[in-house]
């Protein structure tokens, strides 16, 4: 219950541990902001900004495929920088969960969007390059023919302003900015030396209209599923696709390798991507469970929203894992000495050929 007192909202709480659990930091809370997601946010920024500096650094790592992942890592750093840092800042500045009084209204109008943007960019770019996949396996002739110059840029330009649109439509959810001053009623509690004693004001990113806040999690969860679902489609013909040019497995010519190292990189792809759906699939039905259903799944939602998070610093140890090639990359990367030094390290360990395939491969 809320009275407008003094310029500010003042909201009645009970001192239940229902409530104050609800409002407050838990123990469970605590240790996933001030432990396992500062973990996730070193591990990702680190990671993302490593994979950058190798495609800065190896220039055969330089191909269509590789300037989407580059997308992909801006987008994972800036959803890990502006998620996790966000909630690492309301904890250190307020005691209230949702209290966004030391960020200030920035991060109603600006955080969120941000936030929002990097979210549906990076969902856009792991549908762009299963596309990718499938009509460079399916359909290779068809894909050279109409592959145009500036092709990736403007796709990857496309993800991003599609991003920016939906991050916006997503701006009614959290646009009024409400100060609380809040008021704890003791009742019903079992330790009344522990009372909370917060007089502090807090401020919320409240809903437009009482119907913005669902409208949000449908607009976050619909467009994910959807995508989900394409790229399930576009996974099982790529995969049946791999599977019938086995054959080819055998053969010594220079084309068959070249097939073979395609279909490596391809099946790395395939991986990232599962990978990619099944971390966020948990929290987008976690949402579409609070906004339809109304229900609240307090410890299903701390593990999806750490899935979430980990998928954003995943990508870099999927490469490294399930790629050879990229493996090469980043050892060849942090070699010291001059380009022309450590490529010729590069071409004493694998063969001339397989250098000059490196950049079609990947």
């Amino acid at each position: 219950m809320a009275n407008l007192t003094n310029g500010c909202d003042v909201l009645y709480l009970l001192s239940n541990e229902s409530s104050l659990d609800f409002w407050t930091y838990t123990e469970t809370s605590k240790v996933l902001i001030t432990i396992i997601l500062p973990c996730i946010l070193v591990l990702g920024v680190t990671g993302n900004l490593i994979f950058l500096f190798v495609l800065y650094r190896v220039r055969w790592m330089r191909s269509e495929i590789t300037f989407y992942l580059m997308n992909l890592a801006f987008a994972d750093i800036i959803f890990l920088s502006f998620t996790v840092g966000e909630k690492l800042w309301m904890y250190l500045t307020s005691p209230y969960m949702e209290d966004v009084s030391g960020i200030g209204p920035v991060a109603c109008f600006v955080f969120y969007p941000v936030q929002a943007m990097a979210y549906f960019a990076s969902i856009a770019v792991v549908t762009i390059i299963s596309y990718e996949r499938l009509q460079a396996i399916c359909r290779p002739m068809g894909k050279i023919m109409t592959r145009q110059r500036h092709h990736s840029k403007r796709l990857a330009a496309c993800s991003w302003f599609l991003g920016g649109a939906f991050s916006c439509l997503l701006i009614p959810g959290k646009s009024v900015v409400r100060t609380y001053c809040v008021e704890w009623e003791i009742y019903n509690f079992t330790n009344t030396s522990s009372v909370p004693p917060y007089p502090d004001p807090m401020l919320l990113c409240d809903p437009l209209w009482s119907w913005s806040a669902m409208f949000a999690n449908c607009l976050q969860t619909v467009p994910f599923f959807m995508a989900m679902a394409g790229n399930s489609i576009m996974y099982f013909k790529i995969i049946q696709s791999l599977n019938s040019t086995k054959a080819n497995a055998n053969t010594a010519d220079l084309r068959a390798r070249t097939l073979r190292d395609r279909n490596k990189v391809t099946r790395m792809l395939v991986a990232n991507g599962i990978i990619f759906f099944c971390c966020l699939a948990p929290f987008q039905t976690a949402s579409l469970l609070r906004a339809f259903f109304n229900i609240e799944v307090l410890h299903f939602e701390a593990v999806s929203t750490v899935l979430m998070y980990f998928n954003s610093a995943v990508n870099p140890i999927v490469y490294n894992c399930t790629n050879s090639r990229y493996r090469m990359a980043f050892r060849l990367a942090f070699t010291t000495g001059p380009m022309s030094s450590r490529t010729r390290r590069f071409r004493s360990v694998l063969s001339m050929e397989e250098y000059r395939r490196s950049s079609v491969v990947l």
